[in-house]
């Protein structure tokens, strides 16, 4: 599991305006950062993905894909995705 994770971190770090990626748990440990993604961050992304779920919940969503939270943060925006086991933020260049 870990290689298939590494593999996948590896191809989103060479795509194009990604600038960054983070990976945390649920308990908002940051388990993988690469890039212009602080560390640090992992608090509020987890606590962001959590409103997400509850978000969705509150909305009787019938959805079985996560919700994806963006945050426009000016230079670059930020695609939070809540997963089973982790929480995948994903930074790109802002194009507008």
């Amino acid at each position: 599991m870990e290689h298939s994770m590494n593999k996948v971190l590896e191809q989103l770090a060479n795509e194009p305006k990604v600038k960054g990626y983070l990976v945390t748990d649920w308990e908002g440990l940051c388990i993988a950062s690469r890039g212009v993604a602080p560390s640090q961050s992992s608090g509020w992304i987890t606590r962001l993905a959590e409103a997400s779920l509850m978000l969705r919940n509150d909305m009787k969503s019938d959805e079985k894909q996560p919700p994806l939270v963006q945050v426009d943060l000016g230079k670059y925006v930020v695609a939070i995705r809540p997963m089973e086991n982790v929480i995948m933020a994903v930074y790109r260049e802002n194009s507008g």
